[in-house]
């Protein structure tokens, strides 16, 4: 049983397309892997006993400064079950050893199991259970797919056939250089590329085989036009919870169109200036950072001194700096707002005609908040600004 590629040609192109478009999936036993789906098979599962599958993904498992390429099936996952008081480990009638052959020395992996549960357990600790399967092959195909090779066996029917469910030898490695932050290759995932995802998740799925069919038969949406890059700008109460920092970190990373970022919730330009920090660290440099309203709170603020004293105050005139992104309100502009909307009320009040300019997508409000006596965060911190925003519905809309 074997993952291939249609012919070299495609290996090389799928390894150069991941290098340049592809998307990190995760960190899984310290490695990183970078995959993508493809509109088209780039390869197939071959083997005896098992109908020829085409497959659509792929994916480079990093390491060191080496990507090695694995045609798969789909993303690799870990499943780490949760063993409670009643767990009983599955008798070990089959027992093998299987071996990352991508890393020297090679990493271990044993596979024990049954006629009903199969587990694969890490070799330098047994009882550390990484995959379950309720099958053999199911088991085997997790193993072969990200690299490993059998090894050794033991009560294994087909002891002699050992070499026909490896995994067909180390795979071919490239040397390894991800997308650079920011780029116009580090990209959210295309419409087609999300629809070659759906359908191939789809053909896994015992049920939903017919729905995956017609997906295909219908063919991927049409090729997306080039629109216009709208400048984005952030308001964030960075500082307190980390979902702001989170937020700002892939907005840095993954739209070049990031223009400003203004904070809110200010406590004395402290905010402003860690968000200068944070997107320095982010090797954004280019954005602009400006300090926003201060609602005279200091409870939410937990990151004083983190920001280096080398870090110069931030400016605090909002209205400027959105009349530069926006070119003084003839260019539109998305703002998205993870904080009381004082900045953008304020906006509104004193300068209509940037406000005009503006699409806006605020977080706010909530349902079955976790304190029922009090208003959500966002919307509690400054209520009537909130009101505004809400009482002019075609500005909480966005075409971004």
């Amino acid at each position: 049983m074997r993952f291939e590629f249609n012919d070299d040609a495609t290996r090389q192109r799928v390894a150069r397309t991941i290098m340049e478009h592809a998307q990190c999936t995760g960190v899984i036993r310290g490695r990183e892997r970078w995959g993508l789906y493809f509109d088209e098979p780039i390869g197939q599962l071959l083997g005896a006993g098992v109908d020829a599958q085409p497959l659509r993904y792929a994916e480079m498992k990093v390491i060191d400064d080496r990507g090695y390429l694995l045609a798969k099936r789909g993303p690799a996952e870990v499943f780490v079950p949760e063993l409670g008081d009643d767990y009983v480990a599955p008798q070990p009638v089959r027992r093998e050893h299987w071996q990352d052959v991508t890393v020297d020395p090679p990493y271990d992996l044993e596979l024990v199991g049954d006629g009903d549960r199969f587990e694969i357990r890490d070799s330098e600790d047994p009882d550390a259970v990484v995959h379950v399967a309720a099958s053999y092959m199911e088991a085997k195909l997790w193993l072969i797919e990200d690299g490993y090779e059998l090894a050794a066996a033991s009560g294994h029917p087909f002891r002699e056939l050992s070499g026909v469910i490896s995994g067909g030898g180390k795979p071919p490695s490239f040397a390894w250089s991800p997308p650079a932050p920011g780029s116009e290759t580090d990209r959210p995932p295309t419409a087609r590329q999300i629809w070659a995802t759906d359908v191939a998740a789809l053909e896994r799925i015992d049920g939903l085989r017919d729905v995956a069919a017609a997906m295909r038969a219908g063919g991927p949406p049409p090729l997306e036009q080039a629109e216009p890059v709208v400048p984005l700008i952030l308001d964030t109460d960075i500082g307190g919870d980390p979902d702001d920092a989170i937020a700002v970190a892939l907005a840095a990373r993954r739209f070049p169109e990031l223009a400003l970022v203004i904070t809110s919730d200010e406590c004395g330009g402290e905010r402003a200036l860690f968000a200068r920090h944070f997107l320095d660290r982010m090797g954004r440099q280019d954005v602009p950072v400006v300090a926003g309203a201060d609602l005279g709170n200091t409870r939410y603020f937990v990151v004083d001194g983190l920001t280096p004293a080398s870090v110069g105050a931030q400016p605090d005139n909002v209205a400027t700096a959105v009349a530069q992104v926006t070119d003084s309100g003839r260019r539109r502009a998305c703002w998205v707002g993870m904080e009381p909307v004082s900045n953008w009320a304020q906006l509104c009040q004193a300068h209509s005609e940037l406000a005009e300019a503006i699409d806006v997508v605020q977080m706010g409000g909530a349902i079955n908040y976790r304190d029922p006596e009090r208003a959500e965060h966002n919307f509690r911190l400054d209520a009537d600004a909130a009101r505004a925003l809400l009482a002019a519905p075609r500005r909480a809309t966005s075409r971004w």
